[in-house]
């Protein structure tokens, strides 16, 4: 072939590396022994800035080991993980179509690649067993990217190569359990079940599976760190959504709690009259409520939460604890609150009903006067936002809840400056 000269080739070689570094990562997998090296070696006299060719294996009896099914441009020719070591220095690129042939591209970022030289070897996993195919199945050839996804901007010559076959080395920590090993999750690391010497760590040794929100955790004794229990994250205070993030821990916002149970039937009518409080009022009536109300006269406790959403982000506006015992008593199919003087929370009567014995219940609040929680007036012409929707949720303290969005469809929300209905059937 002829040789470019270096100046000639640099701008391109740049432009591909952009185009095509790729990150060869390791996955920590467990593999059968029956795994070879295919190594490919430049053949001497030859320097090349630039290798483009393909591996051609369809007579070697298995498949090059990766995830490798997405051969298109982009951030997915990054994702490929291909298990390949590649020399120092060069920038690499391995696509396995999965039919046999092995798509190399190979840059030098300082200096052409010199032969005699060695290129790379990948992860070969054998369809039928030991031994490994002979290094004649494996054939250099003509560059084959498959769904070639664009032009070279210059010729590149399939190189004289030569290629070796081996079975894979056992080595501690390369993510292939091999030889004696018992195991090998990809690092040398204790305490994660598969030892430094990969061998298994014995069951109900402590672990720790990377997950704050996980507790009790121990090995199984087949290389797995099982969680016995959860990380709780209730902050005990009402209207806040507690949840647990794998890598932060507990989080509690206020915020719409998710995966809560709908009202079937439901009005609200909330008003904040800035010159007579008598007037002040949050009425809220709820019917068909799915599932078990408790019994608010010895341990259950409710609250009603509202969220005003500006810009589709939803902030507490109004929280109303009703708290337990207190002024509940039984009454008919459930339970009722009666407080003439609303001195908790403005709540002056509350009626829990179950309608179809413990399946189904109704509720029905009102508070007002002086001691009534409202939201503060959004502006002159509203008293709540509502770009987007207003969410009223009911949670009790057995952490069950069930919620309703008011969005502003005709006939079914009303605004005021000082007051907000809203209906849903």
């Amino acid at each position: 072939m002829v040789q470019p000269a270096r100046s000639a080739v640099s701008v391109s070689t740049l432009v591909v590396a952009a185009l095509l570094v790729a990150s060869l990562i390791v996955p920590a997998q467990t593999f059968a022994n029956d795994n070879c090296d295919v190594s490919v070696d430049l053949d001497g006299g030859q320097s090349l800035a630039l290798l483009a060719f393909a591996l051609d294996y369809s007579g070697a009896g298995g498949t090059f080991f990766g995830d490798s099914t997405d051969p298109g441009i982009g951030p997915s020719w990054g994702s490929e993980e291909l298990v390949c070591t590649a020399a120092s220095g060069e920038i690499f690129t391995a696509i396995d179509d999965g039919a046999s042939t092995l798509s190399v591209f190979m840059a030098d970022q300082t200096a052409p690649i010199v032969g005699p030289a060695p290129l790379f070897t990948c992860a070969f996993t054998l369809a039928g067993g030991f031994p490994c195919p002979d290094a004649d199945a494996f054939t250099v050839t003509a560059h084959q990217f498959p769904a070639d996804p664009f032009e070279f901007p210059f010729d590149v010559a399939v190189p004289a190569a030569t290629v070796s076959v081996a079975p894979r080395a056992s080595v501690c920590g390369d993510g292939f359990t091999e030889g004696a090993e018992q195991c090998d999750d990809g690092n040398t690391d204790a305490g994660d079940c598969c030892s430094p010497t990969c061998t298994l760590d014995a069951a109900s040794a402590p672990c720790d599976d990377g997950d704050v929100c996980t507790t009790s955790e121990s090995c199984d004794g087949a290389g797995a760190c099982v969680a016995t229990a959860e990380l709780q994250c209730d902050d005990g205070t009402p209207c806040t959504w507690d949840r647990c993030d794998p890598v932060a821990g507990c989080l509690s916002t206020e915020e719409p709690r998710p995966r809560c149970l709908h009202f079937s039937r439901s009005k609200v009518d909330i008003r904040n009259d800035p010159t007579k409080d008598r007037k002040d009022r949050f009425q809220l009536t709820a019917k068909r409520l799915s599932g078990d109300p408790g019994d608010p006269t010895t341990s259950t406790s409710y609250a009603v939460c509202v969220y005003d959403e500006i810009a589709g982000t939803p902030s507490l506006v109004d929280r109303i604890e009703i708290p337990t015992p207190g002024a509940w008593a039984p009454a008919g199919s459930g339970f009722d609150y009666d407080d003439k003087t609303g001195a908790v929370d403005g709540i002056q009567l509350v009626r829990v009903r179950r309608t179809h014995g413990r399946t189904r219940f109704a509720v029905k609040m009102d508070a007002g006067g002086l001691n009534a929680t409202l939201p503060t007036p959004f502006s002159d012409e509203r008293l709540l936002a509502q770009d987007g929707n207003v969410v009223v949720q009911l949670e009790d303290s057995a952490g069950q809840c069930w919620s309703q969005d008011y969005d502003e469809h005709p006939g079914k929300v009303s605004h005021r400056p000082d007051r907000f209905r809203g209906k849903h059937r």
